[in-house]
């Protein structure tokens, strides 16, 4: 079960270990130089938000321009989510995919 969880915690992190830092960065950069930059028109494609132990709590934003289907408050966990509680955060994503099925 180990190497599961490790594996697991491995693919969660690729996107953000590849490039994701950059996307987060440029995201505060536009913003603060064009406000208009981040949409904040609705697209009616259902998201899931799940807020983690010591992170900062981003529902009033994703419900400003999202429509959220799903909400997840867990009691373990942070930032990095995919490091520190593997198994709650995969679990917890394909709880949110097999429901729009």
């Amino acid at each position: 079960m180990r190497v599961l969880a490790n594996c697991e915690a491995t693919r969660a992190m690729g996107a953000t270990c590849a490039s994701g830092h950059l996307r987060g960065a440029r995201m505060y950069y536009e913003s603060s130089h064009n406000p208009d930059w981040c949409p904040v028109t609705n697209s009616g494609v259902p998201i899931a938000v799940a807020n983690f132990a010591g992170d900062t709590a981003i529902r009033r934003w994703a419900e400003e321009s999202n429509t959220v289907v799903r909400r997840t408050e867990f009691d373990r966990g942070g930032h990095f989510a995919a490091l520190e509680a593997p198994h709650l955060l995969s679990d917890d994503i394909r709880q949110f995919f097999s429901s729009l099925r």
